[in-house]
C-alpha cells in the first residue's frame, strides 16, 4: 500500500519499519522451519517488499507511473540511472 503508484515519504518510512519487523519475524520462522517452503516464501516476500520501499525512499522524484507527492517532478540530473542495493547480512543492517 505504501509503495504503490502514488507515494508519500512518511508512509514509506512507516512501511519500512513494519517490513523490517515482518522480515525479522519471518527469518525466525524460517530458521525454525528451514525446509518449509511457505516459511521461505514469506521471508522472501518480506525481503522483496523491503527492497522496493528502500529503493522508493532513495528516489526523491516522480518517474513514470510512480508518483511521490513529496517530490512531484522528475529529476534527470540525479536519478536518470538504475537504483542498486547491495545485500548485507541481517546483523550488519542499520
Amino acid at each position: 500500500e505504501s509503495a504503490g503508484i502514488v507515494r508519500r515519504s512518511s508512509e514509506m518510512r512507516d512501511a519500512a519499519i513494519e517490513l523490517g519487523e515482518l522480515r525479522s519475524m519471518s527469518e525466525a520462522i524460517r530458521a525454525a522451519n528451514p525446509l518449509d517452503p511457505e516459511a521461505v516464501e514469506v521471508r522472501n516476500l518480506a525481503c522483496v517488499a523491503e527492497l522496493i520501499v528502500e529503493c522508493a525512499l532513495q528516489r526523491h522524484e516522480s518517474r513514470g507511473l510512480h508518483h511521490n507527492e513529496d517530490y512531484p517532478f522528475r529529476d534527470n540530473e540525479r536519478f536518470l540511472r538504475d537504483t542498486v542495493l547491495v545485500a548485507v547480512e541481517p546483523d550488519q543492517r542499520r
